[in-house]
């Protein structure tokens, strides 16, 4: 039987400078139209927002403390036999819910859909913000951001960044010392979505027990989704959309666990990127209902 979904909005932008996607959350779930979807919304964060250029770990203990509040939620749903969606927020949070997920089906692969591939570490940052080392912290690059955890990360050898095109060159020797696989935005250009997303499947889900699905939407293009705190030119389009919402239909059942983050609000043009967040969700919705 297809476990219930259960949506669960993550209202902090702690992890990263520009303001405005701990509002993304509570703007996704009031456009979803299934009223039988349990849904539970954390209030954003207490703390005051630090922005020192020096900083190179702003606001640590913050979304260290919001992680852990997130990863007990997201623990406690998937003992009571729900699939957790977490919505965010900034990509920091990924961690909390990356974290729980594994904790609970004990040997899972991973696949991030971003532009930045988020493989800081604490010595490496350039900017301190901490939306750009959450995938380091599931891997055990970097474990300062994951002391509410009891040390079980990924097997960076099953995991997998697609639509990658802006990385500092420091991590891309953390990801190369770590192992992990990496498609960027001009391996789909060259081989095609499809290819590309069936070969990241491949490579997560050997011999593991699924998956756990991180979408950051500023993977996207900005032309069509301008609504993200980091945006980065040449993205995927609606095409591309498209064909990742036709890889969930395929492979949803081994999908354990789904994070869509990093949709800032104050910076979307005419609910563009709103409506695109909204696609995702609802068609995630479907097509558990369908499963």
């Amino acid at each position: 039987m297809p476990r219930s979904l259960m949506a669960i909005g993550a209202s902090s932008d702690l992890g990263v400078h520009v303001d405005g996607a701990r509002l993304g959350p509570a703007t996704i779930l009031s456009r979803v139209k299934d009223s039988q979807l349990p849904r539970l919304l954390l209030p954003p964060a207490i703390y005051k927002k630090h922005r020192a250029t020096h900083d190179k770990a702003k606001n640590l203990v913050g979304v260290l403390e919001y992680n852990l509040q997130l990863y007990k939620i997201i623990a406690t749903a998937l003992s009571s036999g729900y699939k957790p969606i977490m919505i965010g927020g900034d990509h920091s949070l990924s961690i909390a819910s990356g974290l729980a997920s594994l904790d609970y089906h004990q040997n899972l692969g991973l696949i991030w859909l971003d532009a930045h591939t988020d493989f800081h570490t604490l010595k490496t940052t350039i900017t301190g913000n901490l939306h750009g080392l959450p995938l380091a912290c599931l891997c055990g690059a970097e474990k300062q951001l994951t002391t509410f955890d009891d040390c079980h990360y990924y097997d960076p050898s099953k995991v997998v960044i697609v639509g990658a095109r802006s990385v500092d060159d420091p991590e891309w020797d953390n990801l190369c010392a770590a192992g992990v696989h990496i498609f960027t935005n001009q391996a789909i250009r060259e081989q095609g979505l499809i290819s590309v997303l069936e070969r990241a499947w491949n490579y997560a889900t050997n011999d593991t027990r699924g998956l756990h699905f991180s979408f950051d939407l500023d993977v996207l293009d900005p032309q069509i989704a301008p609504g993200v705190s980091v945006p980065v030119p040449d993205g995927l389009r609606t095409k591309d959309l498209s064909v990742t919402l036709d890889f969930f239909k395929r492979h949803w059942e081994d999908i354990q666990s789904f994070d869509l983050v990093e949709y800032n609000p104050r910076l979307d043009r005419d609910h563009q990127t709103l409506t695109l967040a909204e696609r995702i969700l609802q068609t995630i919705i479907d097509i558990n209902a369908q499963s």
